[in-house]
């Protein structure tokens, strides 16, 4: 599955600045960490709460208990410490428990417990293991609160309210694309291949395509050729595993607009946007050809089953192979767009669907389907109506408008009304 980045920088990059900190982190985090040469010492398995990894979501000031007694070892002398790392704050730690409260943020939390074994001399030697953990605390909302109508006491008021939190975490960018700086030739050679590559990452720690007709949206190139027949296009994820997308075919048909003149190599066309998609169902560039090919999303001439366990993360390259002499082309840019199903395992705080909030207080004549607004009828000369929100983390707040005397003028945010956020805030703890 692919995550998403956190509002500074990927979790695994987090990490990585804790590992260059601490030794004790590092043994752990790079793998079995060892104080003695055997490798035929057992290290444990560390968890949280009977996991290694995922996300906590929660509210403000709320209390999060963290258990590490579901970790286990093999080794001869069992599990000899517990030690909790990580943005913890003021924690109560006792041993392999920790209950923790957080302000808005997100938080990196880590369990490094350690055990006894016995090496193949009979040598005690201390293994251990790190499980890692991120929480999520709702960040405040925003408030924006509409008035509009009434004159006095006795006249209709009619209210309006929204409400959003800011995001937590950056997500990552589903589109990558080479960011070429500038074309590159295709060369006139039938001695080698033309290849370009780029780096995708802050995609989650071994995030694998495991269906490519379900976990890519498309394949993309910015190019121009003069004989589309001399090529062959080919897709290459990190491990060596590839696609391709085109094999010859089509004769002397033009890839956008190349300077098709003899002695003018060195001169780029215009690049034409060219899409292969695994929903595609109007045939390949081949099947395409009329002269120029139209800009356009198409079907492979392989299979995408081909990059079926590819990595996501690390070195992506396209090759473009020329089989025929006295054509070349330019490559403008290339990338790649994973579907957005291909999901995250971090989540933003949301409004909760339908009626996550809502209006109370007096003589409320009217609401609107979603209960963000409503039509009252204010009692006396002031009253309170009081307009509540609830997120996808599970935190409530609310807000007051306070007013003597309802002016007509439509008005938004704390500008002519009072805007009072609870003292209470409550939620739920949900682990992906």
């Amino acid at each position: 599955m692919l995550a998403k980045y956190s509002k500074v920088e990927s979790i695994t990059s987090r990490w990585q600045t804790a590992v260059e900190r601490s030794p004790r982190i590092r043994r752990s985090i790079m793998g079995t960490g060892t104080l003695c040469a055997d490798l035929d010492c057992q290290p444990p398995v560390a968890l949280i709460n009977g996991l290694d990894g995922g996300v906590i979501y929660a509210c403000p000031g709320e209390l999060i208990g963290l258990e590490g007694g579901e970790s286990f070892s093999g080794a001869a002398l069992g599990i000899s410490n517990y030690e909790w790392i990580g943005d913890l704050g003021q924690a109560d730690i006792n041993n392999d428990v920790a209950v923790v409260s957080l302000e808005a943020g997100v938080y990196e939390i880590g369990l490094v417990v350690e055990a006894v074994d016995l090496d193949s001399l009979g040598m005690e030697c201390t293994v251990s293991d790190t499980a890692h953990l991120t929480i999520a605390i709702s960040s405040s909302p925003d408030w924006d609160i509409s008035l509009d109508g009434g004159a006095c006491e006795g006249d209709e008021v009619y209210l309006s309210g929204d409400v959003s939190w800011p995001a937590l975490f950056d997500g990552v960018d589903f589109q990558q694309y080479a960011g070429m700086d500038a074309p590159e030739v295709i060369p006139d050679d039938q001695t080698q291949c033309y290849s370009n590559s780029f780096v995708i990452e802050g995609f989650e720690d071994g995030s694998t395509i495991t269906n490519a007709e379900q976990d890519l949206d498309h394949l993309y190139i910015n190019m121009e050729h003069s004989f589309m027949g001399d090529l062959t296009i080919s897709y290459i994820c990190p491990n060596g595993q590839s696609v391709q997308v085109f094999q010859q075919g089509g004769g002397g048909g033009y890839l956008g607009e190349p300077v098709d003149i003899d002695g003018e190599w060195n001169i780029p066309g215009v690049g034409y946007d060219y899409f292969w998609a695994p929903e595609a169902t109007n045939g390949s560039w081949e099947e395409n050809n009329g002269g120029t090919l139209p800009s356009g999303t198409y079907e492979i001439s392989g299979d995408w089953s081909s990059l079926d366990g590819c990595p996501v993360n690390g070195t992506w390259a396209i090759e473009i192979c020329d089989a025929w002499g006295s054509d070349n082309g330019f490559l403008f840019n290339w990338g790649i767009q994973f579907n957005e199903s291909f999901a995250a395992d971090e989540e933003n705080p949301e409004p909760v669907v339908g009626c996550g909030s809502y209006w109370w207080g007096p003589q409320i004549l009217e609401t609107s389907e979603d209960c963000s607004s409503i039509t009252a009828l204010p009692l006396q000369d002031q009253s309170e109506y009081v307009f509540s929100g609830t997120n996808t983390y599970g935190c409530t707040w609310d807000t007051t408008v306070t007013d003597g005397c309802l002016v007509g003028s439509r008005v938004h945010g704390p500008r002519g009304v009072q805007l009072r956020r609870s003292s209470s805030v409550s939620g739920r703890v949900r682990v992906l």
